[in-house]
């Protein structure tokens, strides 16, 4: 029973944090492989400049679920003072 138990737990792991090594270790050392285990966060900035007098900026942005998948899009147009000229989604 708990050896089952520890192979859904690997299972688990294996499938959600493929990047964590833990097959074939012992119940402690999974508890603390996981107990050390601190996530990497990458963050940058992104910023937005007003477009030149008389052009348009196009933001856009879209997603999909699987491939092919339910997706969605979204787009805003801007002028040179920042105002939405048109949006959709």
């Amino acid at each position: 029973m708990i050896q089952q138990l520890i192979q859904i737990i690997q299972y688990t792991i294996k499938r959600r944090f493929h990047w964590i090594k833990i097959q074939g270790k012992e119940w402690k050392d999974i508890v603390k492989i996981l107990g050390d285990y601190k996530p990497r966060l990458y963050h940058h900035v992104v910023n937005w400049e007003l477009p030149r007098e008389g052009e348009i900026n196009c933001n856009m942005d879209g997603a999909c679920k699987g491939n092919p998948g339910v997706g969605a899009y979204g787009f805003c147009l801007r002028n040179n003072t920042g105002d939405i000229i048109y949006a959709e989604a």
